[in-house]
C-alpha cells in the first residue's frame, strides 16, 4: 500500500509541474519575440554614418535662389561604393537632399557636415575587407563652409544706340498695346531684349514691348536694350575689339494716362418699346420683350439701361436677374451701330433729329422670395401597405391616385416619425427602429394637373377632406431564428482546437488526475488502521 501512497504523491507532482508548462510556454515565446524585436529596432535606429574616403568639392560663394549639385567622390580602401549621401546644415539657408543637389534658401554662412550611409551590400564589402570588422571612421566630421548672399542686380551694360520706340502719347486706364520698337546700330543684326524703367504703379510693360495702363498720370518711360552675348562680339568685332560709349543722355518716351471715359455715344429712344414683369421676386430671371421700330430703319445696335445695379441685373440683350427686395426704375434706350446711323442720315437728308425729350422708363417692384405652400390633396387616393413589419424591413407601398378620372401627375407625400421609418416620395419605405408609426399620406398635383382639375371643375379648386388619411404600421424588433443559432453552435464545436483551445484540456486532465492520486492516499490510510 505504501507503493501506492507513493505513486500518488509523484502523480501530483508531475501533474503540477505539467499545469505549469502548457500554461506557461506562451509566456516564454512572446518574451523571446519581443526581445528580439528590440534588439533589431535598437539595431537600425544606430546605423553607423562613415566618412572615410569622401570628398566634396563645392562653390564657396553662391547667391540666394542659385542650384546645383556637389561634386562628390567616395573611394574607400577600393570598395565600390554603394549607399547614399547624408548632409547635416541650417535648412533655413540651404536644402540639399541625399543625391547632393542643393538651392540657397536665404542669405548668411552656413557650415554643412557630411558623410554616407552605406548600404547592406556595401557594409558586407568593408567587414571581408578589414577581416570582419567594420574599423572606427575619422573622429573629426567632415564638413565645408558655404558663403550664401543676396542675388545682385545685373550690371550688364544697358545699351540705347540706334534705337526708337514709338507709342500713343495719351491713353485711359485699361488700355493695352505694344510699343513699335525698332534697334538699327550700325547695320549690327539685333539679339537681345528689350529694358524699361517707369514708375510701376502706373504702367505695366514687358520685355517684348508689350503695355497695359494701369492707373492714370503722367509717366516718363526710359528704354534700351541688352545685347546677347552673341551681338556683343558682333559688336566687338565690328568696333576692332571695344564697345563704345552710349548716349550720355537717356533715351525717354512720355505718355499721359486718364481715367476711362464714359461714352458719349448718343442714346436713342425713338421707336423702342420694353415691355416686362412689373412685379418680380429675388433670384427670378427673365428676358424684356424688346422691339425698335424707328421710321422702318433695320435696328442694328446695342440696348442700354440705366437703373439701381444693387437690386437688379441686366445686360445689353436685355436678360435681367432680380437680386435684391426693393423698387427699381429702368430707363432704357439703344446705341445704333455705325450702319444704322448712316441709314438714320440717309433717312432724314443727312441729318439725326433729337430724341424724345422724356426718358423711356420701366418700373419694378421686387419682392423678397415667398415661401412655396402648396396645397397637399387627399382626395381618390389610396394606400396599402403591410401593418406588421420587423426593423430592418424594406418595401414600397400599393398607391393609387384616382381623382374624379383626372389623370395623375405629381408626387406623394408623407407625414411621420421619421426617427421609426423612412419614406421617400415614391412611397419607398424602410423600418429603422421598433415601435408603433402614423402615416398621414397624400400628394402635391403638378402645374399640369392643377389645370387639369381647375377645368374639370369650372375654373375652381374644390376643397379636399378635412380628415387626414392614415396608414398604421407596427414595427417590432428583428427575431433571430433558432436554427441560425444552433447551426452556429454546431459549426463552433467543429472547429480544431489549437493554441488557447487545446491549453484547457491539459488542466482538466491534471485535475483528473489529481484527484485520483488523492483518492489512492486516502485509501491507504484507511487500509493501514
Amino acid at each position: 500500500m505504501k507503493k501506492w501512497a507513493m505513486l500518488g504523491r509523484y502523480i501530483i507532482v508531475v501533474v503540477t509541474i505539467l499545469s505549469l508548462v502548457t500554461g506557461g510556454h506562451k509566456v516564454f515565446a512572446e518574451s523571446s519575440t519581443k526581445e528580439k524585436q528590440v534588439n533589431d529596432s535598437t539595431y537600425s535606429s544606430k546605423a553607423m554614418i562613415f566618412n572615410e574616403g569622401m570628398s566634396v568639392k563645392r562653390p564657396s560663394k553662391v547667391e540666394v535662389g542659385d542650384k546645383g549639385s556637389l561634386d562628390i567622390k567616395v573611394d574607400y580602401e577600393g570598395i565600390p561604393f554603394d549607399g547614399k549621401y547624408v548632409f547635416y546644415y541650417d535648412d533655413s539657408l540651404i536644402k540639399i537632399d541625399d543625391q547632393g543637389n542643393w538651392e540657397a534658401l536665404k542669405a548668411g554662412n552656413v557650415s554643412i557636415t557630411y558623410g554616407y550611409l552605406p548600404s547592406e551590400k556595401m557594409l558586407e564589402d568593408i567587414k571581408s575587407h578589414f577581416g570582419g570588422t567594420i574599423p572606427p571612421q575619422k573622429s573629426i566630421a567632415l564638413l565645408f563652409e558655404l558663403s550664401i548672399t543676396e542675388k545682385q542686380k545685373s550690371t550688364a551694360m544697358v545699351f540705347n544706340e540706334g534705337m526708337s520706340l514709338k507709342g500713343p502719347s495719351q491713353v485711359e486706364v485699361g488700355d493695352k498695346g505694344t510699343f513699335d520698337i525698332q534697334v538699327d546700330y550700325e547695320g549690327i543684326p539685333f539679339d537681345g531684349k528689350y529694358e524699361f524703367y517707369y514708375d510701376d504703379s502706373l504702367i505695366k510693360i514687358d520685355d517684348q514691348g508689350n503695355w497695359e495702363a494701369l492707373k492714370a498720370g503722367k509717366v516718363n518711360i526710359i528704354y534700351g536694350y541688352l545685347p546677347s552675348e552673341k551681338m556683343l562680339e558682333d559688336i566687338k568685332t565690328h568696333f576692332g575689339g571695344t564697345i563704345p560709349p552710349q548716349k550720355s543722355i537717356a533715351l525717354l518716351f512720355e505718355l499721359s494716362i486718364t481715367e476711362k471715359q464714359k461714352s458719349t455715344a448718343m442714346v436713342f429712344n425713338e421707336g423702342m418699346k420694353l415691355s416686362g414683369p412689373s412685379n418680380v421676386e429675388v433670384g427670378d430671371k427673365g428676358t424684356f420683350d424688346i422691339q425698335v421700330d424707328y421710321e422702318g430703319i433695320p435696328f442694328d445696335g446695342k440696348y442700354e439701361f440705366y437703373y439701381d445695379d444693387s437690386l437688379i441685373k441686366i445686360d445689353d440683350q436685355g436678360n435681367w436677374e432680380a437680386l435684391k427686395a426693393g423698387k427699381t426704375t429702368i430707363t432704357y434706350g439703344y446705341l445704333p451701330s455705325e450702319k444704322m446711323l448712316e441709314d438714320i442720315k440717309t433717312h432724314f437728308g443727312g441729318e439725326i433729329p433729337p430724341q424724345k425729350a422724356i426718358a423711356l422708363i420701366h418700373e419694378m417692384v421686387i419682392s423678397e422670395k415667398q415661401k412655396i405652400t402648396p396645397m397637399v390633396f387627399n382626395e381618390g387616393m389610396s394606400l396599402k401597405g403591410p401593418t406588421n413589419v420587423e426593423v430592418g424591413d424594406k418595401g414600397t407601398f400599393d398607391i393609387q391616385v384616382n381623382y374624379e378620372g383626372i389623370p395623375f401627375d405629381g408626387k406623394y407625400v408623407f407625414y411621420y416619425d421619421d426617427s421609426l421609418i423612412k419614406i421617400d416620395d415614391q412611397g419607398n419605405w424602410e423600418a429603422l427602429k421598433a415601435g408603433e408609426v402614423d402615416i398621414t399620406y397624400g400628394y402635391l398635383p403638378s402645374e399640369k394637373m392643377l389645370e387639369a382639375i381647375k377645368t374639370h371643375f369650372g375654373g375652381e379648386i374644390p376643397p379636399q377632406k378635412d380628415i387626414s388619411k392614415i396608414h398604421k404600421m407596427l414595427i417590432s424588433e428583428k427575431v433571430i431564428q433558432q436554427v441560425e443559432t444552433t447551426q452556429a453552435t454546431s459549426t463552433k464545436k467543429q472547429l480544431p482546437k489549437t493554441g488557447e483551445q487545446q491549453r484547457p484540456n491539459y488542466q482538466y486532465l491534471g485535475v483528473f488526475i489529481t484527484g485520483l492520486a488523492l483518492w489512492f492516499v486516502k485509501r491507504q490510510k484507511q487500509q493501514s488502521k
